[in-house]
């Protein structure tokens, strides 16, 4: 952005939650790496794709967003779901503790809602609505 005129300073109150975001997103990738090597890939990838109750849920606690009774029988349908094809354990299909990791590695849509709900969003429009110098 320097090339554009455009000083790229952090403003208050940004650093701490872009440290925040930091975190989480880089705790995805632990979590799957390290649940992974506990559970089958099969399960670990149906638990890490549980992402989109994590978007709902946090999308009502930290932006607003209203569940409504069709979005919450959609989701307890959905997770029902994901309890009977994860409940055969006949198969060795690894730890319990591998599956958790990889259900917390689902929780990385947590990162654009935590940056939607902060000053980064500002940062965000602030930059994009910023006009070059001498333009």
């Amino acid at each position: 952005m320097a090339w554009r005129g455009i000083a790229l300073r952090p403003g208050r109150g940004m650093a701490p939650w872009g440290l925040l975001i930091g975190v989480v997103f880089a705790l995805e990738f632990v979590f799957l790496y390290q649940g992974l090597t506990r559970t089958i890939a099969a399960r670990g990838t149906v638990l890490l794709y549980t992402a989109p109750f994590f978007v709902a849920l946090g999308g009502q606690w930290l932006l607003g967003d209203r569940l409504t009774r069709a979005r919450v029988a959609g989701l307890a349908l959905a997770f029902g779901g994901v309890a009977v094809a994860l409940a055969d354990r006949a198969t060795g299909a690894g730890d319990w503790r591998g599956d958790l990791m990889c259900l917390a590695a689902g929780c990385e849509p947590l990162t654009p809602l935590l940056a939607a709900s902060s000053a980064l969003v500002a940062a965000g429009i602030w930059l994009v609505n910023r006009r070059p110098a001498g333009r």
